[in-house]
């Protein structure tokens, strides 16, 4: 049994226990759940948890007022799981301290990749979200998580041009022949359907930069 405790805010009965099971079923333990803002608040003075999944329909306030009238601990992270599908309010829920951003699009698989990765330190915002994060500059769509065929080192070389750095560097940094590195660069445009000019891998790195674990 994993340690790392977490709590489930939200009114969907059906919905909290899919998320439940699905959470247990990966080794996490389900301290609480709750259907109301005011149980929530009461849940949260008896217990500390890791994480805590919160649908904001559970008040008529809106999400940002939810997350100022919220008590949490410093060590409890937030994940917001909200109908809202608004960018300007994701970002702002960021950064607010929100760590992970989910809507109605997202399914069991993508939440699971969403606890891990705010478990782990990283933000996370779902795709829907991202999609219109990358459609600002690029009027391309990011692809879904759980669409990402990258591999290991594939992820490695994103990263690390999500950072700036160039093909040699890259090479260098992995140990690698700077050929290697296009070929990495020519298979990730080609799993993730990357069409346009040279640098449109580089906008995709950085627009996905910590929102995906």
């Amino acid at each position: 049994m994993n340690s790392t405790s977490i709590i489930i805010a939200k009114q969907e009965k059906i919905m909290v226990e899919a998320i439940k099971n699905a959470l247990i079923n990966e080794g996490y333990e389900v301290k609480a759940t709750s259907s109301s803002f005011a149980e929530t608040l009461e849940i949260l003075k008896k217990h500390n948890p890791d994480l805590l999944i919160l649908g904001c329909e559970l008040s008529g306030m809106s999400n940002l007022k939810v997350l100022e009238n919220l008590s949490v601990g410093a060590n409890t992270k937030v994940v917001l799981y909200t109908r809202n599908t608004d960018l300007e309010e994701a970002l702002t829920a960021i950064k607010k301290g929100v760590m992970g951003y989910l809507n109605t699009d997202t399914d069991l698989e993508e939440l699971l990749t969403c606890v891990k990765a705010v478990l782990n330190g990283s933000k996370f915002l779902c795709h829907v979200t991202r999609n219109a994060l990358f459609l600002l500059d690029n009027q391309q769509p990011a692809k879904p998580i759980k669409n990402n065929k990258l591999s290991d080192q594939e992820n490695r070389v994103m990263n690390l041009l999500a950072e700036g750095k160039t093909n040699d560097e890259i090479a260098d940094i992995l140990n690698i022949a700077s050929n290697t590195v296009n070929n990495h660069r020519a298979n990730i445009r080609k799993k993730l359907d990357l069409k346009g000019g040279k640098s449109i891998l580089l906008q995709y790195a950085i627009s996905q930069k910590n929102y995906y674990g």
